[in-house]
């Protein structure tokens, strides 16, 4: 009785405080001088991060804190313009004048501007039952077989404001909802944008639909340099150091290969310098040896590859860092996350039995708050680990931003990672940026340079609350660690709504599943000790493999010209392709990142993959109405 007394006072207590923070609604449209409707125009409450762009009609939903506030709105191109709104008001019309600023010159490659209007969102549902484990050697294993659906999608680009069904209410100077014990995993669902295998795609968003967040935050993802690593056996050379260094040597970026033997180095990652690319070189440090290459390309241009006469060593550490913030606005999915994420240490522990798996967390709040952060070390006792988890609640808050960069600094630095993993993964659970100030910027950057020269990729998972300028920023550090970026959707009910990300299309999946995929994807390794198959290189011989890739029967009449062939599959390097009506084709890995573009101009033709790691891959094309088609090819030794 004296509960439910408590819990009927909290919940009137929270609604009376509801009457004094709830936010206000306001919708509208961008036009220019004559009129007409202006897409991907950044709206954001003035002084704060909370902002949207407008949809292919030029309008916009905002929710702002005050009824009578001011919106900025800008678009490049345009003079920026400041509109005192009232959200009693509806269908606010803001216009714009063109700059007479004279910009320079943009270079769009990939998906132009013209490209854009005919971009297709949707997103698919995923029904996962389970994870499946390991496939034999050498290949890492294809990803659960999926039964599916497609779903119409809202606009990508739109922030809306939804109906949700809530548990709890929130109050002004926190929240005060009653936790759901019965909170289970495989509840939430998520969708990931890995901006590495949709690279184009990326520099096409952040130059348009994100671009009002690129000075705001400071950090330009945009000169990449990727370096694939092996050694004269064709293996993966893990955990090595890479540096970029400048013409008078000076390191400009510092990062490690990966899993797969992959590094990801940046140039004016946090300066926006224009011009032509600098002279740069890299130098590969391994096991006390130094092995410069001078001749580099920028990933613009096309791959570094580089083999060194090293032994194959197995790494099979791995560290993981859960950053969770534990405020009061995260307590509408905390419980759920806790849950999930016991499920999916447990699932990696299935999936990777040889894994020498080290687990550690990280909760944080605010400034004035009970604690800004506080943690469990990095340990093989997986228990100790997942207790704090489960100890640890959402409370206190109150402004949107939090001490996102505080967590950083301590997951980077205090952890003791260890130097012999050749995985090192920081899950950044959050629905709030960082506080905005030129020391916070300065830390990020640090904090930044010294997760990627440690090997830490950081992959986030944004919650409820995220906006679009912590989307950008989110999937920045995720690009500059070589991580990938990940969100929670509207499609499990739970909680409050979710933004929808800036991007063509993505599938949604259980969180739980999602997880564990990602981590093994980052995680397996081949074993040294591992026999090689041999690959069937003879063209006219009946047991070689050959991939027919087939578009659907709904696609066929738009596109009868269309048709891939190609072998042999396994393959030791060489693969013959037949092609029709296809002008390029995609290397990518397994988790989807692109490796190489191959321009296709004869109906047959020869391809070389030999230069990367024995693996499974995937060969695939695009078409015109943005569809990927392809097929998995195995590259053996």
């Amino acid at each position: 009785m004296m509960l439910k007394i408590r819990f009927t006072l909290i919940l009137i207590f929270g609604l009376h405080l509801l009457g004094f923070s709830q936010p206000f609604t306001i919708s509208g449209k961008v036009v220019d001088d004559f009129d007409q409707p202006i897409i991907g125009a950044g709206v954001f409450e003035k002084g704060t991060t909370i902002g949207t762009v407008t949809d292919l009609d030029g309008r916009f939903v905002l929710q702002v804190k005050d009824s009578l506030t001011t919106l900025v709105v800008t678009y490049m191109g345009y003079e920026n313009a400041e509109h005192r709104v009232d959200a009693k008001k509806k269908d606010q019309v803001i216009s714009v004048g063109k700059s007479e600023v004279v910009l320079d010159e943009v270079v769009v490659t990939g998906y132009g501007r013209e490209r854009r209007s005919s971009i297709k969102r949707s997103k698919t549902i995923l029904a996962t039952p389970g994870f499946a484990p390991a496939s034999p050697p050498p290949a890492p294993p294809p990803p659960p077989a999926t039964a599916y659906m497609t779903a119409p999608r809202r606009d990508a680009a739109v922030m809306r404001a939804e109906s949700v069904t809530l548990r709890g209410v929130a109050s002004s100077g926190g929240y005060a909802m009653a936790a759901d014990v019965n909170a289970i995993a495989g509840t939430l669902t998520a969708g990931e944008i890995h901006d590495f295998s949709k690279w184009d795609l990326w520099q096409d968003v952040a130059a348009e639909d994100l671009m009002n967040w690129r000075e705001y935050w400071r950090i330009y993802p945009s000169q990449r340099y990727p370096l694939q690593l092996t050694n004269r056996e064709g293996r993966a050379v893990v955990n090595a150091t890479v540096k970029l260094l400048d013409q008078d040597r000076n390191v400009v970026w510092e990062t490690r290969t990966d899993n797969t033997g992959k590094a990801e180095l940046w140039d004016d990652l946090f300066t926006a310098r224009k011009g032509p690319n600098r002279q740069l070189r890299m130098l590969v440090e391994y096991e006390g040896q130094q092995f410069p290459l001078e001749q580099i390309s920028s990933f613009q241009q096309g791959y570094n590859f580089m083999s060194i006469p090293v032994a194959c060593e197995n790494k099979n550490a791995v560290d993981i860092v859960f950053v969770v913030d534990a405020t009061g606005s995260m307590r509408d999915e905390i419980d759920y996350l806790k849950a999930e994420l016991a499920d999916v240490i447990q699932r990696v522990k299935d999936t990777l039995p040889d894994a020498d798996l080290s687990l550690g967390s990280v909760f944080y709040r605010d400034q004035g708050e009970e604690y800004i952060t506080r943690k469990t070390p990095l340990s093989s006792a997986i228990s100790r680990t997942t207790d704090f988890i489960q100890k640890q609640e959402a409370q206190g808050g109150g402004d949107h931003p939090e001490a996102v960069e505080a967590a950083l600094k301590v997951a980077v630095e205090e952890m003791e990672w260890r130097s012999n993993a050749g995985t090192r993964l920081m899950f950044v659970v959050l629905d709030a940026p960082p506080h905005q100030s030129p020391e916070i910027l300065a830390t990020l950057e640090s904090v930044t340079r010294l997760a990627a020269a440690k090997g830490i990729r950081i992959v986030p998972i944004a919650c409820s609350g995220i906006d679009k300028s912590t989307e950008y920023l989110m999937r920045s550090l995720a690009l500059a660690t070589n991580g990938t970026y990940t969100f929670l959707t509207d499609d499990s009910g739970v909680g409050y709504s979710h933004i929808e990300p800036t991007t063509d299309s993505y599938d949604v999946e259980k969180l739980n599943g999602l997880l564990a995929r990602v981590i093994y994807q980052f995680a397996y390794t081949r074993d040294c000790n591992e026999a090689p198959v041999i690959a069937l290189n003879n063209p006219v011989d009946t047991g070689m493999v050959v991939a027919q890739v087939e578009l659907p029967e709904d696609k066929k009449p738009d596109h009868p010209e269309l048709s891939l062939r190609f072998y042999p599959n396994p393959s030791s390097g060489p693969v013959n392709v037949e092609a029709n009506g296809i002008g390029e084709l995609f290397l990518a890995d397994f988790s989807g990142k692109i490796l190489e573009r191959f321009t296709i101009a004869d109906s047959r033709s020869t391809i070389d993959i030999g230069r990367y790691p024995a693996g499974t891959y995937h060969l695939r094309f695009r078409t015109e109405d943005d569809q990927w088609l392809g097929d998995e090819l195995v590259l053996t030794r």
